[in-house]
């Protein structure tokens, strides 16, 4: 058994730069399997481990958040690429604006 708060330090100590670029396409395809599985938890069978007990429903819960804020987060991080495309798009230089028409 872990010790109490050793999420919260793993949370803490976490370092974005670390991540390698192709983790958010698997995270996204682990996410979108996950419905398929029972949850987004590993394993084969309902979201648990093969030979383990079932999750306790408390756990279950907070799979279920972590995964929707996953998910969240990913929407978020592509909706602001898509603004940050639509902006370069759409935006005219100085150069563009003195030119002769």
């Amino acid at each position: 058994m872990s010790k109490q708060g050793a999420f919260q330090e793993r949370l803490l100590s976490f370092d974005r730069d670390t991540v390698p670029p192709t983790a958010r396409t698997r995270l996204r395809r682990f996410l979108g399997g996950a419905a398929g599985r029972g949850g987004a938890g590993g394993g084969g069978a309902g979201g648990t481990a093969a030979g383990k007990a079932a999750a306790p429903a408390g756990l279950a819960a907070v799979e279920a958040a972590v995964g929707a804020w996953c998910c969240a987060l990913l929407r978020y991080a592509a909706a602001l690429e898509e603004v940050e495309m639509a902006r370069e798009q759409t935006s005219c230089t100085p150069a563009m604006q003195a030119a002769p028409f």
